[in-house]
């Protein structure tokens, strides 16, 4: 079932960060599966999982999933993370270096983050994403059962992030 209305906010709104925020079976991965392949928009699509909370194997995930818009975006924070004992103790360093690396990132293209909820069981692992929108110009659609904890009220009322929540 499409939903013409939720996709005119998504539309309508000039956020960077667009998030869909309702609990479990709302439809949120649908919705944001039908948004992203209209109108000529491409997705890398991450889905987090429980072992997301680790922040070595979110970013290496989110570069993964990034490589399908950005060719190789994942090779230097893998050379990264194989040059260091500990590469995860620096997100700001993790972000940057990925950040970097999508600098080529396509206006139309969106990084999703599905099941969000699972990464904001840890607040390292949530300070790597909120490093990594703030040094890039990614554009983000998160869909989650929570709202991300670096999304501030502030950002949604000046059009930084729209939440799109339930009932969706």
């Amino acid at each position: 079932v499409e939903r013409p209305r939720l996709f005119a906010l998504l539309d309508e709104s000039k956020a960077r960060v667009r998030m869909l925020v309702a609990p479990a079976g709302y439809g949120k991965t649908t919705l944001a599966e039908q948004w992203v392949a209209r109108d000529g928009r491409r997705a890398a699509w991450f889905t987090a999982r429980s072992s997301s909370t680790d922040v070595a194997a979110l970013a290496l995930g989110i570069a993964k999933s990034a490589t399908s818009i950005v060719d190789e975006c994942d090779l230097r924070l893998r050379a990264h993370m194989r040059a260091l004992p500990a590469p995860a103790e620096n997100v700001q360093t993790l972000a940057e270096i990925l950040g970097e690396d999508l600098g080529p990132w396509p206006a139309e293209a969106w990084l999703v983050i599905d099941d969000y909820h699972e990464i904001a069981q840890e607040p390292r692992a949530e300070a790597f994403v909120e490093a990594l929108v703030g040094v890039s110009s990614v554009q983000f659609l998160v869909a989650s059962r929570v709202r991300p904890s670096w999304v501030t009220t502030k950002d949604r009322l000046y059009g930084e992030a729209l939440e799109l929540t339930q009932p969706m």
